[in-house]
This record gives C-alpha cells, structure tokens and sequence, in this order.
C-alpha cells in the first residue's frame, strides 16, 4: 500500500522534468498560465462563498467532502465558525494555493493598472481570511515583505490607481482583522493550553515522529505509514489517542522517506531560490515573465513557510515555479 502512494505522488516530479526538459520561455504560455490561475482563484473563490454562507458544504461533485467538518473541537479554534474548504479536503489547503496564487496577482498589479485583478485579487484576500489558517497567513505576510524588498530594490513604486483605492482597502482589512483575525489569533493564546490546545499535540506529534526518524533515518518507514509505524513505536502514544501526521512537513518527509531524502529535497529548494533569485537581479522587470517571477518566488516562500506548520505540501505549484520561471541560456 505504501509503495502504491508513493506511484501516485510521482505525476509532479514526472511534469517538472518534462517541463524542463521542452518548455522554452514564451510569453504567450507564461500569460495563459497566469490567467489559468486567475480562473482557478475565481472558480475556487465561488466554491468557498457559497460554503460559508451556507456555513457548511453545498452537496456539490466537486466538493472533496460533502459532510459537515468538525471545527471548534479544540480551545484554539473558533467555535460555531465554518471554515471554507472548496474542492480541497482542508481549508488550510485552499488557503495554502491562494497564498500562491495571491502573490502572482500582487505583482501583476505593481505592473499595469487592471481593475478585473484587482477584484479577483481582493475575493481572494477574502476567502484566505475566512479559512481562519494562521498558517498561510503567516506564510503571505512573508510573501508580500519578499515581494515589497525586491521591489523596493528595482525601483518599482505602489502605482497611482492603487493609493487611490488605499484609504478603501484600509477599511476592509480593519472589518476583517475585526471579525476573523482577531478572534482567531485572541483563541490562539490557549494553543498551548494544558491537554485541551492543539499546541500540545503538535508538541507530542514531533516528539514521537523524531524518534521514528532516529529508528529509520535512511529510508524512513514508507509513504503514509507514518501513524501506523508510530503506533507500533509507542501503542499509548499521541498517534493512538489521535491517529494524525505530524503538522511539520519536512519531519513528516524525513520520516517517510528517510533524512537523504528530506536533504536533497532541501538542497533543490536552496539551489531553486538561489536560480530565481538570480533570475529577478539580472532581469530588466519590465516583462509580464519577470514580474511573474518575483511573484511566483513569494508565493513559493509561502508555501515553503506553511509547510512548518502543516502535514502537507503544495509541491505541484513549488515544481511548477521552478520549471518555468528559472530563466537559462536556451530560453528564448
């Protein structure tokens, strides 16, 4: 069973080495991608609003879950709050490709004035509120301070249009950070709560998968086993009492597949940011595929922050930022 999740998990790997391997830098192909993920933020946005307003799933085939979701459960969670989730299994999830997808339009709005962005960029900013993940917002926050330095760096000044729009914006955040984000971070200071805050919990998880780690640091225990491999550890342990991963990605990929992986996984991320990076210096920022770029490089920042906080990782959009935004010489 193990070895059939693993088989499943290899259509991104499979798609950034054809990528790499007969993309060649286009223009046209750089926009469509961005419009693509234009549409998946609309498409997704739609999905989560009528959620919340019906405060629970709206029954559709779409939906990965179309029962109700238990939230409020721990002290650290908004009670009698629904948390849109989408088409994803967890609101975190949805939250995590918004975080992505929220730092390509933010860039694109420094470029040129379009109000159909700027829209699709505020429903977005919405619907990652209502998520109520303190992880990706932590994760955009770091995005929007990468995006604000490298910006600040090439000269690239908040146009005219959106200090307009400024005083307005202001106003939405406040009512915002008043009715979600407030509450949410004044239920967080009992994540750690004796027994009842999932602070607690995530303390044990990581205890317990380090020493999985340290009983398999080479090829781990196999993809997805790690609860059941934690059991057989320790059977009155927290994986019996909650039988959940660990909410630490890369604890959660060392134990599956060993340390060497979890190295070379982070050597790629390195030498990925490294290439980016280098590929926004030598840039003119002039072009739709630089600007895109810098985007994509926080977006990916986010995800690789989220990642500290949750047992997932959106790879797919990681791969995809790094096949077709590293420029090389064969580009065209």
């Amino acid at each position: 069973i193990s070895f059939l999740f693993s088989l499943t998990s290899l259509d991104v790997l499979i798609l950034y080495f054809y990528i790499r391997a007969y993309y060649v830098r286009n223009l046209t192909v750089i926009r469509i991608l961005l419009w693509v993920f234009v549409a998946i933020t609309l498409f997704q946005s739609t999905v989560a609003f009528q959620q919340f307003l019906n405060n629970s799933p709206v029954f559709k085939n779409i939906e990965h879950q179309v029962d109700f979701t238990e939230f409020g459960l721990a002290v650290d969670e908004l009670k009698f709050r629904f948390r849109p989730l989408g088409t994803f299994p967890h609101a975190n999830i949805l939250a995590s490709w918004l975080s992505f997808f929220l730092s390509l339009l933010l860039i694109q709005l420094l470029k040129k004035r379009d109000y159909f962005l700027l829209t699709v960029f505020v429903i977005g900013d919405l619907v990652l509120v209502m998520s109520l993940s303190r992880s990706a917002w932590i994760g955009t926050i770091l995005s929007i301070i990468l995006i604000y330095f490298f910006c600040r760096s090439r000269g690239i000044k908040l146009p005219t249009y959106l200090t307009k729009h400024l005083l307005g914006m202001t106003m939405l955040f406040i009512t915002l950070f008043i009715f979600f984000i407030l509450p949410r971070l004044q239920s967080s200071i009992y994540t750690f709560a004796e027994g009842i805050g999932g602070g607690n919990l995530r303390i044990e998880q990581t205890l317990e998968t380090i020493d999985l780690i340290l009983q398999n640091p080479l090829l781990g225990v196999g993809t997805s086993m790690t609860v059941q491999e934690g059991i057989k550890l320790n059977p009155r342990g927290v994986f019996s009492q909650a039988p959940l991963t660990v909410h630490n990605w890369y604890l959660l990929l060392a134990s599956e597949h060993g340390i060497p992986a979890l190295l070379l996984f982070l050597i790629f991320v390195i030498l990925s940011i490294g290439k980016l990076t280098q590929t926004i210096l030598i840039s003119k920022m002039t072009e739709l595929p630089d600007h895109l770029t810098l985007g994509a490089l926080g977006g990916m920042t986010s995800l690789i922050a989220i990642g500290f906080f949750q047992n997932f990782f959106v790879l797919s959009l990681v791969m995809i930022t790094c096949s077709f935004f590293i420029y090389e010489k064969r580009s065209k």
